[in-house]
């Protein structure tokens, strides 16, 4: 959903993780229950995506949508940072 889509993906818990994390007993030794995958976009579509992990129940609808702003608000910037690590 997140590449081909540009969706933004979440799961608030352990139970969610499971089906979509083959490493979830790693994100759960880190403490994490919780992640998003957030797409960052060019005019040519999804070129990456932003990961963040947090505690249970962490990704709110409000925090998501938060979330969704900045890495859309700071596309540019985090694109080109992107592109300097590629090289």
């Amino acid at each position: 959903a997140v590449l081909d889509q540009g969706k933004t993906f979440v799961t608030n818990s352990t139970e969610e993780l499971i089906p979509h994390f083959f490493d979830h007993e790693v994100i759960n030794s880190l403490g994490c229950e919780a992640v998003t995958n957030i797409p960052l976009k060019s005019a040519h579509g999804v070129v990456g995506t932003v990961n963040l992990m947090d505690r249970a129940g962490y990704f709110t609808d409000e925090r998501v949508a938060s979330l969704n702003r900045i890495v859309e608000d700071h596309a540019a910037m985090l694109i080109k940072a992107l592109e300097a690590t590629t090289d």
